[in-house]
């Protein structure tokens, strides 16, 4: 069976950021789906930009977290009114990714759809739904499940009918709420799942970086997909300023850092508009970097606005030291 545009016009598109709790201290002030990625673009940009791309042109997005800062963020981006903001109910937020779903089955009688595309925010990738689209109908199955060498990727294609089904019977289970394989075979055939590893269609032009569903990956694939830029110094965003005495290396650098003079920093991520006052070490003394920053299990060294508080404070009291010893 062959797609065109009447399937992608009959295929619901459904984005559910993830809350991304493995992402703390990074979601303390911001939901994941606009924790910065690759320097100037925001987590939720690749899902939109493959929708786009595979010529799926009314997504709609079920926020939750902090739901007006991300629908300001969609709205920026001049999609238009095809990119459809979902706001929860007030009274009730998600349990997880499921939940979500649940709690939006509306959608179906609104728009009523023959398949249902669902797009899930732990994973950096470039990808032509359209692609997966075609393999659910040459191969006729229930459920498509999309994977990179075998992983799963957050990305699910339904058949209405299994979908339903699905999530009232997720909806009436105990355990886990959030979309996931073993959700998706509790209630469809196995026989009927069928999976689309990206990495095995020739005709499907793709790149995975990895996932962002915690510290440590989230740092990795950052610098996986800064690769080909070839900076000792890692990731640089926009609007980063550093002083020509400090040495970087390895690290992320969020929107608007600056980095003082003789200061040394590596395998940090360092947040959005903070300052790191001169002389500063980072990255060098485990147990000292974990007294005044977070650091991930892999030893990635966070710093934040409030350890950046922090910081500028000691500074300040070692110049009242130094002057009062003068």
């Amino acid at each position: 069976m062959q797609s065109d545009n009447s399937s992608l016009l009959k295929t619901l598109v459904l984005i559910v950021p993830e809350e991304g709790r493995g992402l703390y201290p990074l979601i303390r002030n911001r939901p994941q789906p606009l924790v910065p990625f690759g320097g100037e673009f925001r987590i939720i940009d690749f899902t939109l930009r493959n929708c786009w791309n595979s010529g799926f042109r009314k997504v709609f997005v079920l926020l939750d977290y902090q739901a007006r800062i991300v629908a300001r963020h969609l709205d920026s981006l001049e999609w238009g009114e095809d990119l459809v903001c979902v706001y929860p109910d007030p009274c009730r937020r998600y349990s997880g990714t499921a939940d979500a779903l649940f709690q939006n089955l509306a959608l179906l009688r609104l728009e009523v759809p023959a398949y249902v595309l669902v797009l899930l925010t732990a994973h950096i990738y470039e990808m032509d739904y359209a692609k997966l689209l075609q393999f659910h109908l040459d191969h006729q199955g229930e459920v498509t499940i999309a994977t990179c060498g075998g992983a799963d990727i957050g990305v699910y294609l339904f058949n209405v009918p299994v979908f339903r089904k699905m999530l009232l019977a997720d909806a009436l289970a105990k355990g886990n709420r959030d979309l996931e394989r073993s959700v998706v075979c509790r209630t469809a055939d196995e026989r009927n799942i069928r999976n689309y590893d990206i990495t095995s269609d020739r005709s499907a032009a793709f790149s995975y970086w990895g996932s962002v569903g915690t510290v440590d990956s989230y740092y990795g694939t950052q610098l996986n997909f800064c690769e080909q830029r070839h900076n000792p110094i890692g990731v640089v965003s926009p609007f980063v300023e550093i002083a020509p005495t400090a040495r970087v290396r390895n690290s992320i650098l969020l929107p608007g850092v600056r980095i003082g003079d003789k200061t040394q920093i590596r395998k940090a991520i360092i947040e959005e508009e903070v300052r790191i006052p001169d002389g500063t070490i980072i990255g060098f003394h485990a147990e000292e970097d974990r007294r005044h920053f977070f650091v991930s299990k892999g030893g990635v060294v966070v710093v934040d606005r409030a350890c950046a508080s922090r910081l500028e404070g000691k500074a300040r009291n070692l110049v009242v030291t130094y002057a009062r010893g003068a």
